[in-house]
């Protein structure tokens, strides 16, 4: 169900991108790209019952957020969010959605909700405690460019 959504939002985005002809950068940059599986670490161990698959259905819904919001700043010829946030800003919001987005695919992982502490997934069942710090989820790894 998920990937069929993630094909029709694909096939949409193509032909949203209202960017001058001449600006073929800012025309590449709205253009949605979807995360390839084959680029991801096959040989990664990921814990907690966390998959390659469920990182990647996460990281398409993201391309797809990110695809929609430029879409709609350059309709309104406002530049891409990616380059009005600060880099730190940036990858903050980038952990957040990804964190919040995780679960839905993972249903082992659940966000951390104590208000300071890391935002990564933590284990189903830790999180309440707010203590999970031990549990933390690292997915730098298992995506190789």
């Amino acid at each position: 169900m998920a990937k069929q959504k993630l094909v029709e939002a694909e096939a949409a985005a193509e032909d949203d991108v209202t960017v001058s002809a001449e600006d073929e950068l800012e025309r590449a940059a709205c253009t949605l790209v979807p995360v390839r599986k084959d680029k991801f670490n096959a040989g990664a161990v990921l814990p907690y019952g966390l998959t390659i698959e469920h990182v990647y259905l996460a990281m398409n819904e993201f391309v797809n957020f990110l695809g929609y919001i430029n879409q709609q700043l350059n309709s309104k010829s406002i530049q891409r969010f990616e380059s009005m946030l600060m880099p730190a800003n940036f990858s903050s919001m980038v952990g957040e959605f990804m964190t919040s987005t995780i679960p839905k695919h993972c249903t082992t992982l659940a966000k951390n909700q104590y208000h300071n502490g890391r935002t990564r997934p933590a284990p189903e069942g830790t999180v309440p405690c707010k203590s999970a710090s031990t549990h933390l989820v690292t997915l730098a790894s298992a995506y190789t460019i």
